[in-house]
């Protein structure tokens, strides 16, 4: 079972799973890319690799209850559907890192969903930026994301 952290980025899951506590869990199974997606490959510690970059749906297997999310960890692809632990406890991103975060999302997302594919994908190379990195200066060029 994955454990989700109910701190800041995991605020709309904790919405959607109701009261939290350190027993809860919540079945979620993804939905589709919103607006789309657009396929990256991307180099992050010497290790490279292909992800699709782009915000998509998560809905709750026991309700109707959905939420529009962004992927932090590059690396690992989430099982299609997951039963997570929600653990109020803080997230598993050191405080620079969730001030990153917080800040790409201040400057860069209104609260609606992104209007295309490449602004998704751009808004999830920055996130990915912000968590691995700390100087806000990834790149995507024909495919490619690079620090």
């Amino acid at each position: 079972m994955k454990t989700i952290k109910a701190g800041p980025l995991a605020g709309g899951l904790a919405m959607a799973a109701g009261s939290a506590s350190a027993t809860s869990t919540v079945t979620l199974s993804q939905g589709t890319f919103e607006n789309g997606s657009q396929s990256i490959s991307y180099t992050l510690d010497a290790a490279t690799g292909t992800a699709n970059a782009g915000s998509f749906f998560m809905n709750d297997t026991a309700s109707t209850d959905s939420f529009l999310m962004w992927c932090i960890d590059i690396v690992t692809t989430l099982a299609n559907p997951t039963t997570f632990e929600i653990d109020p406890t803080p997230a598993p991103l050191s405080a620079a890192q969730l001030e990153r975060v917080e800040r790409v999302f201040d400057a860069n997302y209104d609260g609606s969903t992104p209007v295309n594919a490449e602004a998704s994908a751009a808004m999830s190379v920055a996130v990915w930026d912000a968590v691995h990195d700390s100087d806000f200066n990834a790149s995507l060029q024909n495919g490619m994301a690079s620090d």
